[in-house]
């Protein structure tokens, strides 16, 4: 099925709600371009677990505008959000659990209807009860995604924080920069090239570098090392589609500020950040 191309035909008119259906339509073109490539299939994982997240974040946020703008269709909505949130949670685990299992052709027809339907649908017989009700909207819009893993201090770190993603795979690219821009990382910078980054980094260097650690031409405890030895005062983490401890094994050198394994999910992305740079 082609890729959901977002239009003004899209636009509720309410900013957050409006900004989280661009996302989910990043993500959803995210999942249309790995599922049927085996190579893919750790980006996959991400993507599914990251769309389920931020499928359950848009719809509490939602409801608490429907909520607040005593919109009476509030209830048969729940039960919409709840069987819906369901169908991606479940797709989430069984490819996980066994990526063979799932049908790619119908993951992509329930997405993309999913999403047709339920923005151009459901969403806008919300819209004329909730577009007068600025209360409600500054409300449900102030809702932070992962709020419970990003309090207040962590929130304006993330703010003024700036990073650079560098792996071989332009997908997983895509979907860490989609991650890293909704827990509110203005800063991001993309790199395919292990050498292009190190000249990225020599002119203008970022806070951290979440570096993937097999890559053709230099492999990422080496581009770690370069970093440290040119004196630059930017961290780097390691992605490894192996398990943390097998890394450390293989890479212990002190260049390398932490490890992070492959698939992410939205609260290990924080959890790594924080770590390193917040606490």
């Amino acid at each position: 099925m082609d890729f959901v191309t977002w239009t003004k035909a899209f636009k509720v008119g309410v900013p957050f709600v409006d900004a989280d259906h661009r996302i989910l339509v990043d993500l959803i073109n995210q999942v249309n371009a790995c599922i049927d490539k085996r190579e893919e299939t750790t980006t996959l994982a991400s993507v599914l677990g990251t769309l389920f997240d931020y499928t359950e974040y848009h719809f509490s946020r939602e409801e608490k505008l429907m909520e607040l703008s005593n919109y009476g269709g509030l209830g048969l909505h729940k039960i919409i959000h709840r069987s819906l949130a369901k169908q991606v949670y479940d797709i989430d685990v069984s490819f996980r659990e066994d990526p063979g299992s799932v049908n790619a052709t119908e993951v992509r027809d329930f997405l993309n209807n999913w999403l047709l339907e339920h923005i151009s649908g459901h969403d806008f017989e919300y819209r004329e009860a909730c577009l007068k009700n600025k209360t409600a909207r500054d409300k449900a819009g102030a809702i932070r995604f992962m709020e419970d893993e990003i309090t207040g201090s962590r929130a304006h770190k993330l703010a003024d924080l700036s990073v650079m993603v560098v792996d071989d795979n332009k997908n997983f690219l895509q979907l860490v920069e989609t991650i890293l821009k909704a827990i509110g990382v203005r800063r991001v910078q993309l790199e395919q090239f292990p050498e292009k980054a190190i000249d990225k980094l020599i002119k203008r260097p970022t806070d951290l570098v979440f570096c993937d650690w097999v890559m053709e031409d230099m492999n990422g405890a080496e581009f770690a090392q370069k970093v440290k030895d040119m004196g630059l005062p930017t961290k780097v983490v390691l992605l490894t589609g192996y398990s943390v401890e097998t890394l450390q094994m293989r890479s212990s050198s002190d260049a390398v500020e932490g490890y992070l394994e492959k698939p992410i999910t939205a609260k290990s992305l924080i959890d790594s950040i924080s770590a390193i740079t917040i606490n």
